[in-house]
């Protein structure tokens, strides 16, 4: 988002290539019901922000076969809370 709106007011995006960042999605966040729904809302927000509807359904159903995919996986490896936390995702997108 940040950098979606400096671009948009006419600045350039300048990169570091020997920095690193580890993104661990979801990390910070438990498995609990109420903050997946907060992640979902803002989620929401942000499409709705950042594109035109037709774009967010395309999106929405992308995002939606991802969770479908994980929580496939993570029954078939018979882990409860990978099962639990995306039952959860699919449940709020």
């Amino acid at each position: 988002d940040l950098c979606r709106r400096i671009h948009k007011a006419g600045h350039k995006i300048m990169s570091v290539p020997s920095a690193s960042i580890i993104h661990l999605e979801g990390k910070s966040l438990s498995s609990s019901e109420s903050k997946i729904k907060m992640l979902s809302e803002s989620r929401k927000t942000y499409l709705k922000k950042a594109y035109k509807p037709y774009k967010i359904k395309l999106i929405n159903v992308l995002y939606n076969f991802n969770a479908s995919i994980k929580y496939f996986i993570a029954s078939c490896l018979k882990n409860e809370n990978g099962k639990t936390y995306w039952s959860l995702i699919k449940k709020y997108s």
